[in-house]
């Protein structure tokens, strides 16, 4: 049970694992939490140390990590698998038979399977197969004709079901040996989850940290211990209703963290209870310095990126690295032309971590969608994040001061910090304190 922390130095209880979640529970790691951390929607790739509802039952995932690759999806001879960096197609003849999902925690990795989704003659999802961060087909969901889930099975490794999960009926039942329990609800799988650890661990609650007014905050009503709600889900013009619970009293959660800056402020306009709420902010592991070198980097899918003519003939002391997974249209190859542009088709992993390495000025100006979480490691590479309103991708790093309705207001910033690094010093605070940076210290503070 080491593995998993002792649940009387506390419990985060964490609805499901997003990005937002994952940077939680980072920093409650690097803030030294000696506790534990559930998840109630395990979807297959939370980190080894974590407990999931299901996953802690079936037992899995004392293999060699080796995700499963789009290519190496079981399916009948002579099907054909096609797939590109979004998604994944299986077809017979013609017709199409699967759609391959892929995963979103390896955000540096291509092609990652999470789930396949199974199709009938109408391309109605019929059936899903679950992979895990081992590549095991570890869970299966049904369908009816109208695309509903009916249910969904977890399997050990000798795919016994261990847990069957009833859409009609709301029914858990668990498999435990030669024991069969069944629940009526998920928050009570959780608490006879908990329960079980507790008596193993032989301790109790101390404190309880939950990021959903769902699931977690259903399971924080039945137990005495203090709990504390880290909201995470941005600005809301009116209180959330399980919110104004909490306010009212009527729960044993005794402080509201939240971790947006507008949200908190907006909050506490709403109530006379503002002294519940605290703003919270993460810990972030920068990989290095900005050494205010004029190299700009820019990564895309298309060729439709806003400004970039104006930024090329009127920077020619900037060097602008332009990168693509794929092939470059004729349109973007055409940059070529210019002495301080380097294109970068079809980008090797090597090179693309060279220039998150040698440049020190993103530029978020691409249309489409946003390339392999790199907002979040320009961030962590201290590059100063400038965009424009239309193209920006991820606001939780981008500052309002550093997105711009126009390139032409975006070039007047870029000037200002190419010609003086106090002021990309300035702008890099800004930035930092968009995406709430904290000290260990505030979250120790929260464990006592």
């Amino acid at each position: 049970m080491e593995k998993y922390g002792s649940l009387d130095k506390g419990l985060l209880l964490l609805d499901h694992m997003d990005d937002k979640a994952v940077l939680l529970y980072e920093s409650f790691k690097k803030a030294g939490f000696e506790g534990v951390t559930l998840v109630v929607e395990d979807d297959g790739f939370i980190p080894d140390d974590v407990v999931g509802l299901y996953r802690y039952f079936i037992k899995k995932g004392n293999q060699t990590i080796q995700p499963r690759f789009f290519n190496q999806i079981d399916s009948e001879d002579y099907w054909v698998i096609t797939a590109n960096n979004q998604s994944g197609e299986i077809s017979d003849m013609g017709i199409l038979k699967g759609r391959i999902n892929y995963t979103k925690r390896y955000k540096d990795e291509k092609r990652i399977v999470s789930s396949v989704d199974w199709l009938d003659e109408k391309r109605i999802v019929r059936a899903t197969d679950y992979y895990d961060i081992y590549g095991e087909l570890y869970s299966r969901s049904s369908y009816d004709s109208n695309g509903k889930m009916l249910i969904r099975t977890y399997y050990d490794e000798e795919f016994r079901e261990i847990i069957v999960c009833n859409f009609i009926t709301g029914d858990i039942i668990l498999n435990e040996g030669d024991l069969v329990h069944v629940f009526h609800e998920k928050v009570e799988f959780i608490a006879f989850l908990i329960d079980k650890m507790a008596k193993i661990q032989d301790t109790s609650i101390r404190k309880i940290y939950y990021n959903s007014l769902g699931t977690p905050l259903l399971y924080t009503l039945r137990v005495s211990a203090d709990s504390s709600l880290i909201w995470q889900e941005g600005f809301r013009e009116e209180l959330p209703g399980n919110m104004k619970f909490i306010l009212d009293g009527k729960s044993n959660t005794k402080r509201i963290y939240v971790q947006d800056s507008k949200a908190l402020e907006h909050f506490k306009t709403l109530t006379d209870k503002q002294e519940m709420f605290e703003g919270l902010g993460y810990l972030f592991s920068f990989i290095r310095n900005n050494m205010y070198r004029r190299e700009v980097f820019i990564f895309t899918n298309s060729d439709q990126i806003v400004g970039l003519t104006e930024l090329v003939q009127n920077y020619p002391e900037l060097n602008f690295h332009i990168a693509a997974v794929t092939e470059m249209s004729s349109k973007l190859l055409s940059f070529s032309k210019y002495q301080n542009v380097r294109l970068y088709p079809g980008i090797s992993d090597d090179m693309k971590e060279k220039l998150f390495q040698k440049c020190d000025i993103y530029l978020d100006i691409n249309r489409g969608d946003e390339l392999l979480n790199t907002i979040h490691r320009a961030f962590l590479e201290n590059m100063l994040i400038l965009a424009l309103d239309e193209t920006k991708h991820n606001t939780d790093y981008i500052s309002k001061e550093h997105s711009f309705e126009s390139i032409e207001s975006l070039m007047q910033t870029l000037s200002k910090v190419i010609a003086d690094s106090d002021e990309m010093d300035r702008e890099l605070e800004l930035q930092r304190e968009k995406a709430m940076l904290c000290s260990p210290v505030t979250y120790r503070n929260m464990f006592i």
